[in-house]
């Protein structure tokens, strides 16, 4: 806004950064994941940008995006710190937590798993002089988060708090939600809502046919990626509890399985994976002059709605 006004424009000018941010992240995240591979990396570069919810958001201005870019960058952080020990990841830990917190107060909730995880594995080695250094690098996080967020939250949290708590599970939250209302109803809207307008029926078939070849030869791609899962498994969780059901918190998420989906394809069909993945880099190439090839079932656009203003 400073250099170039302030000005529609100048916020979308945000999002090539955010684009080429969340690409390198993925990519590192992925190859350090899967034992320094590159294919799957690459994989998993094109499938984060080809999901239609990432491929429709990174095009508009939606602070989901840069939360989801945020989360990418502090589960990396979080691996590379050796268990919370490497004190220059953890202030850059604490930078990114403050950044993340300055897009929506729900930041620590996709974090949370991983987070969850690193402590369980700490506190069972029982080695008192690690649990010291750890507690007082986490407190060292919290410091740096909260001054960089408190340039915002000082002056908004009461009414951030409140309608961050009736957006969640109060009335206005229904105004988002899907269903008749009853919890398993409203869950099973959610998850096909996520499958046609997050992930797409493409990428939904091809997750579900690798895991099956993945089971059947016995092969567990997971080990070592146990801060990844927790982490999808945790925010996961605690957007099916929630009463708002708005597709747009699901993006973080739809990262996380978009490196998950990648490992698994590289697994499987190693370099011919990129001719699976044509087909989406295709669809997406020529949907700017092709409305069509975007409102096909197989690609499904996300369905903006409007937002309430916070």
């Amino acid at each position: 806004y400073l250099f170039f006004g302030s000005n529609y424009i100048s916020a979308m000018q945000v999002n090539i950064v955010l684009i080429a941010m969340l690409s390198f992240f993925v990519y590192q995240l992925t190859k350090y994941l899967n034992h320094n591979d590159e294919l799957s990396a690459l994989m998993a570069v094109i499938i984060a940008n080809t999901l239609p919810l990432s491929h429709t958001y990174a095009r508009m201005l939606r602070v989901e995006y840069a939360m989801a870019v945020f989360m990418l960058i502090w589960i990396f952080y979080l691996i590379q710190s050796e268990e919370l020990t490497n004190k220059r990841c953890v202030r850059l830990l604490g930078i990114w937590l403050g950044l993340g917190l300055l897009t929506k107060s729900i930041f620590p909730m996709y974090i949370f798993g991983a987070v969850a995880f690193v402590l369980f594995r700490i506190v069972r080695s029982r080695d008192v002089s690690k649990i010291k250094i750890v507690v007082k690098h986490l407190i060292t996080i919290g410091v740096i988060g909260f001054i960089i967020a408190s340039t915002w939250y000082l002056f908004n949290l009461k009414p951030m708090f409140t309608y961050a708590t009736q957006i969640s599970f109060g009335k206005p939250s229904h105004w988002y939600g899907v269903g008749d209302g009853s919890f398993f109803s409203s869950c099973y809207l959610y998850v096909k809502n996520i499958l046609y307008e997050c992930i797409s029926l493409f990428y939904g078939i091809l997750f579900v046919l690798c895991s099956i070849v993945l089971f059947v030869k016995k092969k567990n791609i997971l080990k070592g990626k146990a801060v990844m899962v927790c982490s999808m498994a945790v925010s996961t969780f605690f957007l099916l509890i929630s009463t708002n059901k708005s597709i747009q918190f699901s993006l973080p998420v739809m990262m996380l399985c978009a490196i998950l989906l990648a490992i698994m394809l590289s697994e499987i069909l190693r370099k011919w994976g990129f001719l699976v993945l044509s087909i989406p880099l295709l669809v997406f190439l020529i949907s700017p002059f092709s409305n069509r090839a975007m409102s096909e079932n197989i690609f499904r656009p996300p369905h903006i709605t409007f937002q309430a203003s916070p």
